[in-house]
């Protein structure tokens, strides 16, 4: 359950960095706490991509999440200073800083669908 509720959290964390934002591409040399979510991450992917997707359970460290967005393993969008995960039993907490301001202003910037 709390693999299930991280994975919550963190989509939410990673949908204000849809706003004009991806993944970095770039390949990191990241510490052993990164490279463990990252492990993670692309297990997760795989899976779903699979067909049958496989039942597994996921331990995701918010240690090894915090180290893993430090080290630049998500490109956060303008206006999103930082994001710090913190785990309770049956809980997960993201800390972060938020301009509202310059999120919007990025939101401007965009090209639009039509156009």
């Amino acid at each position: 359950m709390i693999g299930v509720v991280c994975a919550l959290a963190l989509t939410t964390v990673l949908s204000l960095g849809a706003v004009g934002q991806q993944p970095s591409s770039t390949p990191h040399k990241f510490s052993p706490a990164a490279q463990r979510f990252q492990n993670e991450l692309n297990a997760m992917e795989s899976n779903a991509r699979a067909n049958p997707v496989r039942r597994r359970s996921v331990q995701i460290n918010a240690a090894d999440v915090n180290a893993w967005f430090l080290e630049g393993g998500y490109k956060l969008p303008k206006g999103v200073q930082k994001v710090t995960f913190h785990s309770h039993p049956d809980t997960i907490v993201a800390d972060t800083t938020v301009d509202f301001d310059q999120l919007k202003e990025q939101l401007r910037q965009l090209p639009t669908a039509a156009g």
